[in-house]
Order: structure tokens, then sequence, then C-alpha cells
């Protein structure tokens, strides 16, 4: 997330985060070659064949009307022949109606399809990149592809590319047919038609990197705007409100400034090409006119030939600004691409090393040498040979300053992060190498901020609907939340609306705690669960945790054994191993076992009662200041 720097009134984007490059110079052709592989070879030939049947189906139309026409002037005029010409006319109007409208169909199902499967890589890559991602892209970045470049996909490329054929195929027919109605139109024709190549390659280039600089300069924009949203409170509260609608009014005149060059260009190379147009419109008259007067040149065929040349002045600036739009709307494909190839996380394992079927079971954790450096991160690892061990049902209790490591060494153990060197054990097994949906379904997290879903408390908790009513009434009575489901949200079926706007966050805290009760974890990590809780609600969590809470609870001994009925042991159910990082040192007086960490590294590490009586212990001098 962006900081601000509120003492000096200065919004200072974190160095943590990767700046959003621009691209420079033509798009790659494996771009080009990326989008039209979405699809299959078959419906690319469909494309051309369906671009082309389009222009001879109005070519044919045009033509019949021009034989019509001179039909009339040679052998006049009778109500057979009026009948047949106007039937046959009739005829491929219809038919070149048909075409035209199956061409936009199937032109509009291509758009869809190409813009479904780009999405879906989109998403599918984003869902499984690793967090490091996430922690070097800004917010505003990820949204920009997600909206404004995906929408370049869904509305613009395949239409233009779609319109480009057929202005390509219409043009050289219309340019064949009035050069071949009168030869010297070429002296002309031909010259416009490099003027018209000069162009584009003049306009297209601007065109393309003020594209690729409106394209950066919105992702500040997006980024300013979500934070102003999600923490308007704080801003209030702060009396920012001037700052943050001065710098919202600065990156959206940033991200405005490439708009207004790119549609300056866009005016003047329209100029350009309307004054190439008439060039070519009074050649085309002038010739094909003189040879209508002499009698060279059949009336039917000069007006034809008129009307291509008018045609040919819109479709030429037309055909320039869908080549121009191609290559700008490529940009956008560019930048999907960029963010649909990431390298994943190891999603489905080593196959070679896959666990047993049954695994986890015990829950016993080990780390052995555990380092891990942050990506892109200067200075010390955030943990230096970390090593410790739990048995099954042990609770451990992590303490430490900030930036001790507490949070890095949760993100290891559930392979957010992968460690630089040693290895973490979950019963026994490696858990770099179990597939990443196995690993982090046998473990569950409480976070330090408490997040919930528009919808029902049972979709919240038990999104699969996995669970009997039982087993979730059980849980939310382990995490002291069954009154709070019953009086305040009605049942089961009550509606949670936004992200638990109706609760407290002591409230949506004790929700999550029942959530990973009910999910069956044999590892369980509460990351300073109750550090934004009052101290009613975190004694409530300290209940919860406490492994006395099952006797305290009233459930019945006939909904204990319903609720382990769904294939794990009641005592891996009722007793997980869990690691509690705390922020407050009383909720970690009852663990087995302390772990002090200092800059990365385990300073001691013991009982709590040892830890007390050991002199010069660290964990003995916080629990005495903390007593002050």
């Amino acid at each position: 997330m962006e900081r601000i720097a509120i003492s000096k009134g200065v919004f200072d984007t974190s160095s943590t985060f990767k700046v959003e490059t621009k691209k420079e110079g033509n798009v790659k052709m494996a771009v080009y070659g990326y989008f039209i592989g979405q699809i299959h070879l078959m419906l690319r030939l469909l494309v051309l064949i369906m671009s082309c049947l389009t222009v001879v189906c109005n070519f044919l139309l045009r033509l019949w009307l021009t034989r019509w026409v001179n039909a009339q002037q040679l052998l006049g005029s009778s109500t057979a022949e009026f009948s047949f010409y106007a039937s046959v006319y009739c005829a491929l109007a219809v038919a070149n109606t048909v075409v035209d409208s199956a061409t936009d169909i199937f032109f509009r199902m291509v758009q869809y399809l190409i813009g479904t499967r780009l999405h879906r890589k989109l998403i599918q890559s984003l869902f499984r990149a690793p967090m490091d991602f996430f922690n070097l892209h800004p917010t505003g970045i990820i949204l920009n592809r997600l909206s404004s470049d995906t929408s370049t996909a869904d509305l613009g490329t395949t239409l233009s590319v779609a319109n480009f054929i057929t202005d390509a195929v219409q043009m050289v027919g219309s340019l064949l047919f009035i050069s071949g109605s009168c030869l010297p139109t070429l002296v002309f024709l031909l010259p416009a038609c490099v003027g018209y190549a000069a162009a584009q390659l003049l306009y297209v280039a601007p065109s393309r990197d003020l594209d690729r600089l409106m394209s950066k300069a919105r992702s500040p924009t997006v980024s300013i705007f979500k934070e102003a949203m999600s923490g308007a409170p704080f801003i209030r509260a702060a009396g920012l409100q001037q700052m943050f609608e001065n710098e919202c009014g600065h990156r959206t005149i940033n991200e405005l400034r490439p708009l207004y060059m790119f549609l300056f260009i866009q005016e003047t190379s329209a100029i350009i090409m309307d004054t190439l147009g008439v060039v070519v419109l009074f050649a085309v008259t002038f010739f094909t006119g003189r040879g209508a007067i002499k009698g060279s040149l059949p009336a039917g065929v000069a007006a034809i030939s008129i009307t291509y040349a008018q045609q040919i002045c819109m479709k030429m600036m037309w055909f320039v600004r869908q080549a121009t739009s191609i290559e700008v709307n490529m940009v956008g494909i560019e930048r999907l691409r960029e963010f649909s190839e990431l390298t994943p996380e190891l999603w489905e394992g080593v196959v070679e090393q896959a666990p047993p079927p049954r695994w986890p079971q015990a829950g016993t954790v080990r780390f052995e040498n555990v380092t891990v450096h942050y990506k892109g991160a200067t200075g010390e690892p955030a943990l230096k040979n970390v090593t410790f061990a739990l048995e099954s049902g042990q609770h451990l209790g992590i303490i430490g300053r900030t930036g001790s490591g507490k949070s890095t060494l949760a993100k290891v153990l559930f392979r957010i992060v992968m460690p630089t060197a040693g290895r973490v054990l979950l019963d026994g097994v490696d858990t770099a190498y179990p597939p990443l949906t196995r690993l982090r379904r046998s473990m569950a997290m409480v976070a330090q901020d408490p997040t919930l879903f528009e919808g029902t408390v049972r979709e919240n908790l038990d999104l699969l609907g996995c669970f009997s009513d039982v087993a979730i009434w059980d849980a939310l009575r382990r995490a002291h939340a069954h009154n709070i489901v019953t009086e305040r949200l009605r049942g089961l079926e009550g509606a949670i609306t936004g992200s638990g706007d109706q609760l407290s966050v002591g409230e949506k805290q004790l929700l999550c705690i029942a959530r990973a009760f009910l999910c069956k974890a044999q590892v369980v990590v509460f990351d300073e669960a109750s550090s934004s809780v009052d101290a009613h609600i975190g004694k409530l969590i300290h209940q919860s945790i406490s492994r006395n809470n099952d006797a305290n609870s009233s459930t019945t001994p006939v909904t204990r054994a319903s609720s382990t009925s769904d294939g794990i042991s009641s005592s891996f159910l009722d007793h997980p191993t869990v690691l509690i990082i705390a922020h407050r040192l009383s909720s970690i007086n009852a663990c087995d076992t302390i772990l002090v960490l200092d800059s990365g590294q385990v300073r001691e590490t013991g009982s709590p009662q040892a830890l007390l009586q050991s002199s010069g212990s660290v964990f003995a001098n916080m629990m005495a200041a903390n007593a002050l």
C-alpha cells in the first residue's frame, strides 16, 4: 500500500514497490501472435472468408446496378426487363444484408471468445502468482490491468482487426475497379496511397507511445482513489481532505495530458488524410466524367467509379485509423500478456515427493535452519537460521519487536514465502513439495484484520457447504460467537452486509475464529488476533484458543460426536497445533513453548515457566516491563 508522509504533506510511494515501466518502440510480433493464438486456425480462416464475402456481396450489388443502368441506356426499358433486373437486385440486396448481419454476429462471437480467454488467463495467472508479486506491485497497477486493459481487449481489439481486414479487401477491390475503368486515375491513386501510408507511419508511433503513457499514468490515479475511499474516515479524522483532493486532481491531470495530445495528433492526421482524399476524388471525377462525356466510358461505370472514389476517401482514412487502432490496442494486449505469463507458485507440487494420502494427521511442525530473504529487498534476511519443533497439539507463543520476523514465520509455514535456505516439515513432510491447495487446507490462520464477505453467515463460515448445522454451531460455541449469530444476525441464514459492517471488529474476529475451528485444521496460526479488539473480546479469544475451551463449552456429547464425524479424529480436531503471534503477553502464558525473535533470529526459546525463572531472560524482562 502506498505510504503517506503526513508530516511533510507529501505522497511517497514505498521503495519496496516495483515502478511500472513503459515499453518502447513497436509492439512485438509475439504480442500479435499471442492475440491471434486465442482462437483456432479454423476460426481465423473464417474471419478472412467472412470479410471477403462481405466485400464480394457489396461489389456484386453495385455491379448489378451498373449493368441495369447500362442496359436501360442501350436497350430501353420494358416491364419484363425491369422485373428481371429488379428481382436480381432485390435478391442481391437481401443476400448482402444477410451476409453483413452474419459477419457482424460472427465477429461479435469471436470478440467474446477472445476476450473470455484473455481474461481467464489473466485471472488464473494472478490467482496463482506468488505473494512477492503483490508485495512489489501496487493495487492500482493490478486494477488497471483488470479494468482498462481488459476492456480494451474485450471491446476494441478484435473489432479493429476485423474491420481492418474488411476495409483492406474493400479498398483493394475499389482500387482495381477504378483503375480498370479509367487507367489514368492510377497517376493520382498510387501517390495518394503512398501519402496515406506515410500519414499512417507518422500517426501510429506517437499514438502507440501516448497510449502507453496513458495506461501508465492511470495506475496512480486508481491507487489514490482506492486508498481515499477505503481510508475516508481516517482522512476526515486527520483533517487531510484538502491534501487528498489536491493529490487526486494532480494525478488526474497527469493522466489526461497524454489524452489531449493523442486527440490533437488524431485530428491533425484526419486533416492530412481528408486533403489526400479530396485529391483522389477530384482526379477520379475529372477523368471518369471526361470519359463519359466523350462516350468512351459507360455512364454507369463512371457513376460507380465516382462512388468508389468517394468510398476510398472515407475508407482510406478509416483504414489508417484502424491500423493505428490495432497497434494502440495491442498495447493493452501487451500489458495483459505481461501479467498473464507470471511465474506461478508450485501449485501442483512435486509428484515425486507427494505426501501420503492421509497427510497430515498429527500436525507436528518443525523448522530446520530456515532463512528467508524477500525478493527485491535489501539488507538483512527476514529470518536467519530459525530452528524449533512443535509436537501434535502443542501451543507456541511467538513474541518479538515489530520487524523481528514473526509474520514472515507464518508466511513460510503456509508457503506464501519460500525459504531461501532450510526447510519446514509438517508431519515429517517438507512443505515445499505437497500440492499447495492440500497444504493450505490442512492449516488455518486468524489474521489481525478480520475478513468477512457479503452473504449469509453460513456462506462466510462454510463457503463450500461441507459441514452440517451441528458442526457449524459447535464451532461458533467454541469461538464464543454463537450469541452474535443468534441475537445480531438471526441465525445461519442471516445476512452479512458489506464486509460485516453491522459488526464490531471484535465480533468479526470471533466469527473468523469459528471459521478456523470449523475447517478442522491440524495447524492454526493466530497472527496478533486480539490486537485490534477490546479487553472483553480479547478475553473471549484467549478462552477460545485455550485447551480448556471444550470443557467450558456448552456442547453436548451428541453434538461433539456429530461434529467429529467428517473424517478426522476428535483428538486432532479439538487440539490442533497452535502458533500464537502475540500482541498481548497475557495471551501466551498458557503456551507450552515461547519463541522470542529478534531481527529474524531466535533469541531464546523454552517453556514460560523456565524462561521466567532464567536470569537475564528476554521474555522475563518483557513480562516484568508489562507488569509495570
